[in-house]
């Protein structure tokens, strides 16, 4: 029998397939390592039906897909054998919009004497006011409690947003203190607690005059974050309404199932006090010595209701649903009645906690919709079933500025400004106790970008007038005016010129040869002043809305955090779109 040659196999083709098989797996792992180990996924999601009769939107501005119906996914993933080596790392998740930069927000709180003590334990109440997209105004104030430390002291990282800060212990409360937070930068302020009087009372059903328990008793204007709250026989004791210095404010009653109640308070020079009747008809209630009395008598609330569906039908889930209506508070005084709810899996909604003898309009908004109003009167009744609201498809309007020169217009104000709806028949004034009526117009602004662009999205078929102004304060008068008319899943882009006597008035401002961010600018010129402006991060600024006929007087300010150092400096400027500042030393002593 032959023998196999020394050194070679018996079965080459068994080396072969192994080979075959190896560069098969190796592939496989490549592949499995590449995607995440998920392979066959599938997306499908309803489009929104359009309007009868009116064309599709176009794809350049791809309007997003309403959230209902919802998603529907179907995957399958491979998964390594049990005797691999490691698995491949998960795939990382896509990224989102990155993440404000925080501030850094320094309380102190301490006691009115000559020492300065700290108020230990002292509870501080932060504020913010944050954009809520669906929100009347587009923004909306929330709340945050802490406490400061042995020391008084409270270090808070935070987003940067219009913040309020007050503080209060026990029967003593400070002054409410207003800032916007810069980027980056740190912000310390002191919170002196000073004496406060006793405000007390009850909170009543205004029918059937039974207490209330449990309503809320609150200073919208003044620690807005603090409260006290009624017993089981309707009655409350607030211990920290302020009493430094003569002024008015406001208190309110709230509790579940009511609409809510405000009272004004005056404080005399002499100490004594004055709770002011809700019209004319009413006596004012005096006091010469505190406890302030203060009752209130709460109206059963009403309850809207609903359904948002498209025009094909669909229930729109995550509509935000916004009511907002005047009642009395004073004599020719009238207060904001607001309340917010989103529909549901089935589009529906319920909004609670309004004034059951308060007239209020309704916004229904969505994203990719345009936003629908509605009028409501009061009948003396605790609901108001609105019935089926169905949204069209959303307009979009696209504006540029261009100044004179041809160059894109940075830092104005575009505001859109549509038409005020005619209402229903409105009932006469003796049915609408305590209230008034007044149709709004939905009304936006923003301010121009790099490219001297803004955008507006979300609009309902309207007749709208383009506004544009300076964005700065002090600002007056309008550089364009201009009418355009929106149809249903209309998408317009307008140019827009400024006049020739407008230009931007750009500079640097430097200290000792380098540039400074965060300085402040002012502009005065003969018929206006404007600013201030901070400079940016390489110390440019721009002051829009300047004439190159008139003269402007630029003001500087700056201080250096980490010397404490001030600068300062004053050029007059004639006819000039860019200028370079150089900051001078302030004699502190003079």
């Amino acid at each position: 029998m032959r023998q196999p040659p020394v050194g070679k196999s018996r079965r080459p083709g068994l080396v072969l397939a192994g080979v075959i098989l190896l560069a098969v797996f190796g592939c496989l792992w490549i592949v499995l390592e590449e995607s995440g180990g998920d392979v066959g996924v599938t997306t499908e999601r309803a489009a929104p039906a359009a309007d009868d009769g009116e064309p599709a939107l176009p794809d350049p501005l791809s309007l997003p897909v309403p959230s209902s119906p919802p998603v529907e996914v179907r995957a399958q993933r491979l998964e390594p054998e049990a005797d691999s080596a490691a698995a491949p790392p998960p795939v990382a998740e896509p990224a989102g919009q990155p993440a404000p930069p925080p501030c850094a927000l320094v309380v102190r709180v301490v006691f009115d004497d000559a020492w300065r003590t700290p108020a230990a334990g002292a509870w501080i109440d932060v504020g913010r006011m944050r954009d809520v997209p669906g929100a009347y105004d587009g923004s909306a104030r929330v709340f945050e409690r802490h406490q400061a430390d042995d020391a008084g002291r409270l270090e808070l990282a935070t987003s940067c947003e219009p913040t309020s800060v007050s503080a209060w212990l026990e029967d003593e409360a400070s002054k409410t203190s207003y800032f916007d937070l810069v980027d980056g930068r740190a912000h310390e302020v002191e919170l002196v607690l000073g004496p406060c009087l006793r405000v007390e009372g009850r909170v009543v059903d205004v029918v059937t005059q039974r207490p209330i328990a449990g309503a809320q008793v609150r200073i919208p204007t003044f620690n807005a974050g603090d409260h006290a709250v009624t017993d089981d026989n309707g009655r409350y004791s607030y211990l920290r309404y302020p009493a430094t210095e003569n002024h008015g404010r406001s208190m309110q009653a709230l509790a579940e199932g009511y609409g809510i109640a405000q009272r004004t308070i005056m404080l005399k020079t002499d100490g004594a006090w004055e709770v002011r009747g809700l019209d004319d008809f009413e006596a004012a209630l005096e006091g010469a010595t505190p406890p302030v009395l203060l009752d209130f008598e709460l109206l059963p609330q009403i309850i809207y209701s609903g359904r948002v569906v498209d025009t094909a039908g669909r229930p729109v889930v995550g509509a935000a649903i916004n009511a907002r209506g005047y009642y009395a508070t004073g004599a020719g005084v009238f207060s904001p009645d607001t309340a917010a709810a989103d529909t549901d899996t089935d589009g529906s909604f319920h909004l609670a906690g309004l004034r059951a003898d308060t007239a209020h309009t309704l916004w229904i908004r969505a994203p990719a919709f345009g936003t629908a109003q509605r009028h409501s009167f009061p009948a003396t009744r605790t609901s108001g079933d609105l019935g089926v609201i169905v949204l069209h498809a959303a307009s979009r309007l696209a504006c540029t500025l261009t100044d004179p020169e041809g160059l894109p217009a940075e830092g104005f104000t575009v505001a859109l400004h549509g038409s005020v709806p005619d209402p229903p028949l409105v009932p006469e004034r003796s049915d609408l106790p305590g209230s008034i009526f007044a149709p709004y117009a939905l009304e936006d602004e923003w301010v121009t970008d790099a490219m001297g662009s803004v955008r507006f999205e979300d609009l309902p078929a309207d007749d709208y007038v383009i506004k544009v102004h300076s964005d700065r304060r002090g600002g007056n008068g309008t550089y364009v005016e201009e009418e355009v008319r929106l149809g249903r899943g209309e998408q317009r882009q307008v140019q827009l010129w400024l006049p020739a006597d407008t230009v931007n008035l750009r500079g640097v401002v430097t200290c000792e040869g380098q540039r400074v961010p965060g300085a402040e600018v002012r502009a005065g010129t003969s018929h206006r002043a404007i600013g201030p402006v901070l400079t940016d991060a390489s110390g440019a600024f721009c002051i829009a809305g300047q004439s190159p006929d008139d003269g402007s007087l630029l003001e500087v300010n700056w201080t250096d955090s980490s010397t404490g150092r001030r600068w300062q400096a004053s050029l007059e400027v004639e006819a000039l779109t860019s200028v370079t500042v150089e900051l001078q030393p302030v004699d502190e002593q003079g």
